[in-house]
């Protein structure tokens, strides 16, 4: 996705999220949509549309985005890029 903002890279559960505020394990194990926009510091809608295009890994629940803490994490330490991808930074 061309333009993503930065989200970070390297980042530890005990460490602040990308440019400041609560701590990653201050974070429930599983995140809304909501909560992941405001971890990375993003819109809600630019994290919508990064979850709906599969960047950022995520499933539907009850209509509602659910993201796995530990799959946000992974997303992060390697550089905005699912594992795999061969587009990574």
């Amino acid at each position: 996705m061309a333009g993503t903002e930065s989200a970070g890279i390297g980042l530890l559960a005990t460490e602040e999220c990308p440019r400041g505020g609560q701590m990653a394990d201050e974070y429930p194990e599983v995140m809304t949509a909501e909560q992941v926009a405001e971890f990375l510091h993003w819109s809600l809608n630019h994290t919508q549309r990064a979850l709906k295009a599969g960047m950022i890994p995520g499933r539907k629940i009850g209509g509602e985005w659910r993201v796995s803490k530990r799959q946000l994490l992974n997303f992060i330490e390697h550089g905005g890029n699912p594992p795999g991808d061969s587009t990574a930074l």
